[in-house]
Formats: structure tokens, sequence, C-alpha cells
């Protein structure tokens, strides 16, 4: 959202001199307890946690399946269970975010359907479609899971089980469309029976994006779509830069819906921060607000900012100057000046094996990463091996007829 100061001179080029974008700010100051800084070591001091995990990424039989990654997939859940423990101890999950992809999409050429059966329908008969298995998985996985209430308020312990909330990615099987909906529950009847009912609370399937509430803190998550796009098509280079531009211009997904699909919305917008009426009428108040680097209050603005399926994990505060004002309040980083919302960027776990845990009380990040490179080298190794014996066996004992392509 924003306003422009233009001209269209006689030769027919548009312009632009000026743009104020909507600026949206917190209503009240978003503040945290201090601490040390967190390591696996003093896992035994964390409060309430959240857990951050996206592209999680679970095939059908006719993926490519790594050992690697069935392995990972298993470590976390095992994790979630508690049968892991790092530093001793086991933090206090109390909410599990899924964000968006949690199946992977296959080799899809242009023009075919995510997860379809691209072939007559009289030769696949008994067959599913891989999107089916992979969902099938999925549930069995979220149904393994200590499913529970979770977070009540900021005494929760993990006793009260673990409450995990589903966001729907452009890979999983729902509309692609912005907002997207929630996954419906009869995708996962295994988890939900787990779960005691669709509506107990453990288990939520909810849309993208999503407010929710745990502990006090108001979360907005996203499955990265929007910030994807933006890296593709603008000069801004990183996730949270992204992140922090979208909380600027007040639209989640600036986009839509010209390379991004999205709902035709009649009466209200709902990718668009809202901010008090009272402030916007005045328009010669909120330019000067603006140049003055002051953000307009927002019913909207989250306490965090979460984005799923990036490359890396990263997190900081954001900004509350004015964009124009952006560079001078990054010189300005270190100093007291009131902060925005903790921007969370959360890498594909189907890549990196890593999920991101955040304590609510805090605002302290960690990582927490399921390292796997070794048994990746051991497979890539007797892969390796396997393919070269079976080019021996097809042309002969001389080394000469081996491929230089197949054996490195």
């Amino acid at each position: 959202m924003s306003l422009l100061l233009f001209s269209i001179p006689p030769s027919g080029i548009f312009t632009v001199s000026d743009a104020l974008f909507l600026e949206p700010g917190p209503e009240h100051p978003i503040t945290t307890s201090s601490a040390a800084d967190l390591t696996y070591a003093n896992f035994s001091a964390l409060g309430p946690c959240v857990a951050f995990v996206s592209g999680l990424g679970f095939v059908g039989t006719g993926g490519d399946v790594s050992e690697s990654h069935s392995m990972a997939l298993c470590l976390l859940g095992d994790w979630l269970r508690g049968n892991i423990m790092i530093g001793g101890t086991f933090p206090p999950v109390v909410k599990l975010m899924i964000l968006g992809d949690s199946i992977r999409p296959l080799g899809v050429t242009e023009g075919e359907t995510v997860g379809l059966i691209q072939q007559a329908r009289y030769l696949t008969r008994k067959t599913d479609a891989d999107s089916v298995t992979a969902m099938h998985l999925f549930d069995s996985w979220l149904a393994n899971l200590p499913l529970g209430p979770g977070a009540i308020d900021a005494t929760a312990t993990v006793r009260n089980g673990l409450s995990v909330d589903i966001l729907p990615g452009p890979s999983d099987c729902g509309s692609h469309m912005l907002p997207q909906q929630p996954l419906h529950a009869a995708i996962f009847p295994e988890a939900v029976r787990r779960a005691g009912g669709a509506g107990t609370g453990a288990l939520r399937s909810t849309t993208n994006p999503v407010y929710t509430n745990i502990c006090g803190r108001t979360i907005l998550a996203t499955s990265g779509q929007a910030i994807a796009d933006l890296l593709r098509y603008t000069e801004l280079s990183d996730a949270l830069d992204c992140m922090e531009a979208t909380l600027h211009w007040g639209h989640l997904a600036p986009t839509c819906p010209d390379t991004l699909f999205s709902y035709p919305l009649a009466d209200r917008d709902l990718l668009v921060l809202r901010t008090q009426s009272e402030k916007v009428v005045s328009g010669n108040q909120t330019t000067r607000e603006r140049e003055q680097g002051v953000s307009l209050p927002s019913p909207d603005y989250p306490d965090v900012y979460v984005v799923g399926n990036q490359v890396s994990a990263a997190w900081r505060r954001a900004s509350l100057s004015a964009w124009s004002l952006r560079a001078t309040a990054a010189a300005a980083a270190g100093s007291t000046e009131p902060k925005g919302a903790l921007m969370i960027s959360v890498p594909r776990f189907d890549r990196t094996y890593t999920l991101v845990l955040l304590e609510l009380q805090t605002f302290r990040c960690l990582p927490v990463r399921f390292d796997l490179t070794d048994l990746d080298q051991e497979m890539r190794v007797e892969k390796e091996e396997e393919e070269g014996d079976q080019v021996q066996e097809d042309g002969g004992t001389s080394m000469d007829c081996i491929d230089s392509s197949v054996v490195e």
C-alpha cells in the first residue's frame, strides 16, 4: 500500500518522484525479558518454546527418497517425542508450526499438475497418485507425535502435549490461491483420531498466512511464496529484508495478483495490514509522521513474523523507522530505539534438516540441525561403487570401458 507522487511529461514516461508507504507498527511496544545468548548447553533454562519447521518434503513411492531424508524425518519425530535430548535435557516445546510444503513435488513438466498421474486412466487401475501416498506418510508421522492442547498461557509446560499447526504450501494438496485455505481434516484421518477430534486444538489446519496467539505473543506465519516472489522480481537479496519490506509496505504479498494467484476480495484484502483509521484521515499529519519515521499503530502488526521454505535459518528485529530511512536505521541497530517484530526465516527441512526454536519470553532463537552429512557421504560412495560394478559387468573388466560420467 503506497501513495505515489508522479508526473507524466509529454514524452509519456511515467515518472515517480516520491513514494509513501503504509508503515504500520505495533499498537504496544514489543518487549522481551533479558537473558543470556541461547546455546545448546543451556537448554534447561528455556521457557515455553515454539518450533518452526517447513518443507518436510514427504514423497510417495514414485519419488526419489534419500536415506538421509528419511532418517532426518525419523529423528525429528523422535526429538519432538522427547526421545532425543540435547545437553541432557529437552526444551519445553509447546507448539509446532509446520510452514507448508509438507509433501515434495515430483519432477513436473510445464502444463502438468503436481501429484497427478500423467497416464491414461485404463493404465492406472489400482494406482494412487504420489501426492496421495505422500500425504498418507505425513499423516502417519503426525499421528506418532504426542499431540495435545499445548500452550495455554506463559506457564504452559510439555505436560500439556504438543499442539501442531499445519499451514498449506504451494506443493501441498490444496488451493494455491492466496490466502490459501486450510487443508481438509479428512487428509489426516490417523492424526485427527490421535488428537481426539478435529476441534480439540491439538491439531489445527490453518490458512496461509495465519495469525495465532501463543502465551501472549501474536505470531504471523506464512509458507514463503510471497518472499520467494520478491527475491525473484526485486533487487532485495535477503529473505529478512523482503520480510521487513512487507511490514513497511503493509502488504504480505505485494506481487499478488500479478505473479501470485490470489482471491478477488471485495470488502477487505486479508493480505493488507490494517491501520487505525483516525490516523489516516489527516493527510498532512500522515505525511509529517512519515518524514519523521513514525509508524502507524496496526492491530495486524505481529510480535513475531515467520516465513518458511527459505534457504537458511536467520532472524532479527524489524525496524520501526520509515522505509526511506532504513539505511539510517540499520546504522543505529544497536541503539535503544523501539524495535519492531522479530522476523524469522525458516529453511526447508528436506534440504537442511533444520528447524528453528523460539523462546517466547526472550525472543531467543536457536536452529536445531540433524547432521547426516556422514550418512549422505556413505550412501553416495556406495551408490557410485554399485554403478561402477554394474558398468564393469555390462562392459567387461577393462577400466577403459567405464564412463567418467558414471564414476568420478
